[in-house]
């Protein structure tokens, strides 16, 4: 992932972003729960998100991000993505959740209603 300057309203890259307003559920590479969060933008190589939970900097992570489901269909499409989180910003006052921006290293499409049953193998 290339430069960032984070702030609550804005983020700046040189790769293409789309500000996109979406569940994410992320873990730790090797957690068995998942935690949630929503992202702020999306690219094809990180996300930019807002969850509870901080992860520091170089570690593993796997996301799911829920696209909704096109007209006529039940069926969501999730992308499974495995990364690293490059950096977070904590709330400036302290009451917002924190920002956390991942390198999306590799990536695929479930079609799996369960996010327990998504497991990334590499």
């Amino acid at each position: 992932m290339s430069r960032f300057q984070i702030n609550e309203t804005q983020v700046v890259s040189s790769a293409r972003r789309f500000a996109m307003q979406m569940p994410i559920r992320f873990r730790k590479k090797g957690d068995l729960e998942w935690q949630e969060g929503t992202t702020i933008c999306v690219s094809k190589s990180g996300v930019v998100f807002r969850a509870n939970r901080l992860l520091q900097p170089k570690t593993p992570v796997e996301m799911v991000l829920t696209l909704p489901a096109l007209a006529g269909s039940n069926a969501a499409a999730r992308i499974v993505c495995g990364g690293t989180v490059v950096r977070f910003k904590a709330s400036a006052n302290g009451n917002g959740a924190p920002i956390m921006v991942a390198a999306i290293r590799h990536s695929r499409v479930s079609r799996e209603k369960s996010v327990e049953r998504i497991a990334w193998s590499d």
